[in-house]
């Protein structure tokens, strides 16, 4: 019977016997027996049916322990595995980013580098770009004809060539019309037909108003008698130039007759005229230079453009050309766009020209000299002769030795 039952039997008991007196302590080992009893029972029971069962629970249990150990294991092994992948794929991928990473890294220093290079070169190139614009365009003012080389610069060095050209040229022509006034106031054979010869030149082309002798002419009238013509430019084989030829004759003299023979012209009286026409005609080359020098300044033989120019009429040019001629404007406004070195040119060019003016004035200042000197000795010249013949006079009378005189 279930132990349910032996406890209500025994509780039953123990109320009969309760209702004829006995106690409760009666009842209470009575219920600790049943229960002993019921224990014990059931001990039994439970003890047989375990060890009825303790062998297919063992074998379920170790069956079940190997089921789940082999399921950790695996599921160990499987989470180790994917961990492992895991870890490896995460590394492989932070290895591969920080590589990239890296490598973008060191791409964008490089390239930054690259791109920094190549921003300093183009600087450079663009420094240097600039630097040789700027230095065309200073050598462009410094040098070009416009700013840099004064005012038309080729043009005014050949200008100033050719007027330097024409100088040395009058020079030469002077000589050569020296020598020819020279011939003039020397001795000649025909005296009285070089004088007719020149007076009919005189009065059938320079007849001068008034005159009773020869009819007016209509043009320069009396120019060989008047010192401007030596003065106006006039060209070689022009009237003007034939009247300050004249003009020179006149002033320096006229011929000498010479000796009609060769006894003569040995002579005492014919060596003393040849003495005499000699040393007139070199006291008077001084002036005879210089007046020619006048002549020949004046005279067309320079072509510039086309057309003939004077020596004095180039230097005329030259310094109009800065002052008060129509190029001194033009001038003037060149001046105001010229770089310094311009400047210099110009003022190095104007220098030039001052001292080359100045030996010119110098070179005057020679035959001024020379005809100063000329003029001392024609003027000394009758002093000398009064001394002279004082000399004699007193040597006649036995008072004193010549020779004394001159001491």
């Amino acid at each position: 019977m279930g132990l349910q039952q032996v406890i209500n039997m025994t509780y039953n008991n123990s109320k009969r016997r309760n209702r004829h007196g006995s106690n409760k302590n009666t009842f209470r080992k009575n219920l600790i027996t049943v229960t002993l009893i019921a224990v014990g029972s059931v001990g039994a029971i439970s003890i047989a049916a375990i060890g009825a069962n303790v062998g297919a629970i063992a074998t379920s249990a170790n069956q079940s322990a190997a089921n789940l150990s082999a399921q950790i294991t695996q599921g160990i092994t499987a989470f180790t595995s994917s961990t492992v992948t895991s870890i490896t794929q995460a590394t492989n991928q932070i290895t591969s980013a920080i590589q990239v990473a890296t490598a973008q890294e060191a791409a964008s220093a490089q390239a930054m580098a690259e791109s920094s290079t190549k921003v300093a070169q183009k600087e450079a190139t663009v420094r240097n770009a600039l630097r040789m614009q700027d230095l065309i365009i200073k050598n462009y003012k410094n040098f070009s004809a416009k700013s840099g080389q004064g005012f038309k610069a080729c043009k005014v060095v050949a200008e100033n060539k050719g007027m330097d050209s024409a100088q040395t040229q009058a020079k030469y022509l002077a000589a050569g019309l020296e020598a020819k006034t020279l011939q003039s106031i020397t001795m000649t054979a025909d005296l009285s037909t070089d004088i007719y010869t020149k007076y009919n030149i005189s009065a059938n082309e320079f007849c001068p108003a008034g005159s009773t002798y020869c009819t007016p002419s209509t043009t320069l009238q009396g120019a060989d008698l008047n010192a401007a013509s030596l003065f106006m430019p006039a060209s070689t084989d022009s009237k003007e130039k034939l009247a300050r030829t004249l003009y020179r004759e006149h002033l320096l003299g006229v011929n000498q007759q010479a000796p009609q023979s060769a006894a003569q012209a040995n002579s005492p009286a014919g060596q003393m005229a040849l003495y005499e026409s000699n040393r007139q005609a070199a006291l008077l080359s001084p002036a005879a230079y210089s007046l020619a020098y006048i002549d020949a300044q004046n005279t067309k033989t320079i072509v510039r453009d086309g057309v003939k120019y004077s020596a004095n009429e180039l230097i005329d040019q030259t310094v109009s050309k800065y002052y008060g001629g129509a190029e001194a404007k033009e001038w003037q406004a060149s001046m105001l766009t010229q770089e310094p070195r311009g400047l210099l040119v110009e003022a190095a060019r104007l220098g030039g020209l001052t001292v080359w003016l100045n030996n010119e004035i110098y070179q005057q200042s020679l035959r001024k000299e020379a005809n100063l000197a000329a003029i001392l000795i024609a003027t000394a010249q009758p002093i000398s002769k009064n001394v002279l013949d004082q000399g004699q006079k007193l040597q006649a009378r036995g008072i004193t030795n010549i020779a004394s005189v001159y001491k």
